[in-house]
């Protein structure tokens, strides 16, 4: 299955056996990067939740600092648990982000490019116990 966003905002997909909806943001390309994914918005206490940045092509590879391949985009997760944060690159200009909840409640994830805050951030996440 694809499907490919016109605009900026909070979007839902129905008709998925599981979960029952899939619920994601699109930021937009004045911001220059994407977020989505299921971890932006739901997870469960003790499994890897998971979301995914993505650099539009016309921007260039910006989720990289080529001088010394550190993450210019910083991401900070604020809730009931310390989470940690795996950041690995998976394409070019996409990054699966993966972080563990040890504890059920609301989650907030602040992800900045460049200093400044991205489109939708912060995403308030529910993590189910």
């Amino acid at each position: 299955m694809s499907y490919t966003p016109k605009e900026a905002g909070k979007h839902k997909i129905y008709g998925l056996e599981k979960p029952n909806e899939l619920e994601f943001y699109v930021n937009s390309k004045d911001a220059g990067l994407i977020a989505h994914g299921q971890g932006l918005v739901i997870g469960r206490e003790n499994q890897i939740c998971e979301f995914f940045l993505e650099c539009p092509k016309e921007f260039g590879l910006c989720l990289m600092n080529d001088s010394d391949d550190t993450f210019e985009s910083e991401i900070n997760i604020i809730g009931p648990s310390k989470t940690g944060v795996v950041c690995k690159q998976v394409e070019p200009n996409i990054s699966k982000i993966q972080y563990f909840p040890t504890k059920a409640g609301r989650y907030q994830i602040h992800i900045t490019n460049g200093g400044k805050q991205i489109s939708g951030s912060p995403f308030r996440v529910v993590i189910l116990g």
